[in-house]
C-alpha cells in the first residue's frame, strides 16, 4: 500500500526519498526548536504536531495518517529512524544534530 502527500493540486504519491526528507525535515524543525537539542519523547509527542503545522498532510487508502505511523510503518520506531543517519546524536534520550563541519 502506497503513502500519498497531498499539494495544492492534487495528491502525489510518497517515494521513499521524499519521505526521508520530510522526516528529517520536521525532526530538524523540532530540534531547533528547542534549542539544538531536545529529549526523544518530545519528537515523540511533537512530530505530528510540527507536521501539521508545516501542512504536511499525508495519506493512504484515502484515510489520513500521521508522519508518526508513516515512520513506524517503514523504520519500526522514530528511534530507529533517527539512528539510520550520521546527522544526529544520542546520549541518556538527548537527540541532537552533529555537528558535519
Amino acid at each position: 500500500m502506497k503513502y500519498y502527500i497531498k499539494t495544492n493540486e492534487s495528491k502525489k504519491e510518497l517515494d521513499s526519498k521524499m519521505g526521508i526528507m520530510i522526516s528529517i525535515h520536521i525532526i530538524n524543525k523540532i530540534i531547533k526548536d528547542h534549542n539544538n537539542y531536545c529529549l526523544l519523547e518530545t519528537i515523540y509527542n511533537n512530530i505530528n504536531k510540527y507536521a501539521k503545522k508545516e501542512k504536511i498532510i499525508l495519506y493512504k487508502n484515502d484515510k489520513y495518517r500521521n508522519l508518526n505511523t508513516y515512520i513506524k510503518k517503514n523504520n519500526k520506531s522514530i528511534l530507529n529512524f533517527i539512528k539510520n543517519f550520521n546527522i544526529y546524536s544520542i546520549e541518556n534520550n538527548v537527540v541532537f544534530i552533529k555537528n558535519l563541519i
